[in-house]
């Protein structure tokens, strides 16, 4: 630490990123030692009759601050089937969901960057704020990976729907629902172009809160996938049954756009309705013969009369839906 403040000539900026990568190196070796002396309680207090010590293995793990490399015992253990098991304790201990070597917090905050910029933006972003450097074909890996274990877990949910053994407790008197269809383009590895794909996109939300000026969703849970529309609706409801004792809510309203596909639910009792978006829509596309009688069904729907003064006002214009 004294060599750097001693340095002369030294902008801030470049002491700024000499002190940041000093913190992650220390990060680094603490974490090291950490895990070591964690894997040597584990072995000496651990069954020794059940756990049989195999000896040390090495290993690393990409965190956020760097690569974390160290050393931990393995063991084997005979399943009650007799079947032989090599596992590590210290993994069980600390409950480490890593994505290949790569830890939940580096993968989440790689997740993140991808929402908002290309893989190589990303890349860049992460190799400047963070102790490790990732390409955009790493960055596309981790990606790859985080798909394949969201679709296993949405899997596992839809076999437990089907077997009726999800038991989420959360109860609510009314689910609202949104779904939509989004157009993405494609090209292929020899860069042409392919046929356009629809991605599927569910949101589902209990209601309304208001924050300043703005409001937001309360318990807003997102869902997407180009899967056929019969699977993706039994992943979108066994994400909600997941979380909502689902016999127990007494509405459950779906906006969409008038989708053939989101016309046809999981659930027949939701109550279907076109988003306002696209009921002004209609209105635009149905009611082309009057310009005037267009603003005047527009106001009365943002008004909230529809029921009431529509029919009076503008008899024959208002079967739109």
């Amino acid at each position: 630490m004294n060599t750097i403040v001693e340095e002369k000539d030294i902008t801030f900026k470049e002491l700024e990123k000499k002190i940041f990568k000093y913190v992650c190196d220390i990060g680094v070796e603490i974490t090291q030692k950490l895990l070591e002396n964690k894997d040597r309680e584990i072995h000496s207090s651990r069954d020794k009759s059940k756990y049989r010590d195999k000896g040390y293995r090495k290993t690393s793990i990409k965190t956020i601050y760097g690569d974390v490399t160290y050393l931990r015992h393995v063991y084997k253990t005979v399943n009650e089937d007799g079947s032989i098991e090599y596992i590590y304790l210290l993994d069980e201990y600390l409950n480490m969901d890593k994505i290949g070597l790569i830890s939940t917090n580096l993968a989440e905050k790689i997740a993140d960057c991808v929402t908002e910029e290309s893989y190589r933006a990303a890349a860049d972003g992460i190799s400047s704020t963070s102790g490790q450097t990732i390409s955009h074909g790493g960055i596309w890996k981790v990606v790859q990976r985080l798909g394949e274990r969201v679709s296993e877990e949405e899997t596992h949910m839809v076999k437990e729907l089907q077997a009726d053994t999800i038991q989420a407790e959360k109860e609510i008197d009314v689910l609202f629902e949104e779904m939509d269809g989004v157009w993405l383009k494609f090209q292929g590895k020899d860069h042409k172009k392919l046929p356009k794909q629809e991605m599927k996109v569910a949101t589902i939300y209990e209601g309304w809160k208001a924050d300043g000026i703005r409001s937001s969703l309360v318990g807003k849970k997102v869902l997407a996938g180009m899967e056929k529309s019969e699977e993706f609706h039994e992943k979108r409801e066994a994400q909600i049954r997941s979380i909502y004792n689902a016999d127990e809510i007494k509405y459950r309203i779906l906006n969409g756009d008038g989708g053939g596909w989101i016309k046809d639910p999981y659930d027949p009792e939701v109550i279907y309705q076109l988003d306002p978006f696209h009921v002004k829509k209609a209105i635009k596309d149905k009611i082309n013969q009057s310009e005037e009688a267009r603003t005047d069904i527009t106001a009365l729907y943002e008004d909230g009369k529809m029921e009431t003064n529509v029919q009076k006002k503008l008899g024959s214009y208002t079967n739109i839906c």
